[in-house]
C-alpha cells in the first residue's frame, strides 16, 4: 500500500522535471540528438501527462487501499 503511494510521488516527481525540460534524455534515450527543439518538447510535454495521469490515479488507489484497510 505505502508502496503504491512512493511509485505515485515518484511519477509526479518525474513528470515535473519532465515537463521542466531538465531529463528529456530520459524520454527517448540518445534518440533526439538531431531532432528539432520543439519536436523534443512535444514528445516529454506527453510523457508529462501521462505520468501526472500515472502518479495521481496511484496516489489514489494507494490511498483507497489504506483507508478500506482500517475503516
Amino acid at each position: 500500500m505505502i508502496s503504491i503511494l512512493i511509485l505515485g510521488v515518484f511519477f509526479l516527481f518525474f513528470a515535473i522535471q519532465f515537463r521542466q525540460g531538465k531529463s528529456s534524455r530520459l524520454v527517448g534515450g540518445n534518440t533526439f540528438d538531431n531532432r528539432p527543439k520543439e519536436e523534443v518538447g512535444k514528445a516529454t510535454k506527453i510523457v508529462s501527462n501521462l505520468l501526472i495521469f500515472a502518479g495521481l490515479l496511484l496516489i489514489y488507489i494507494g490511498l483507497d487501499l489504506i483507508i478500506s484497510y482500517f475503516f
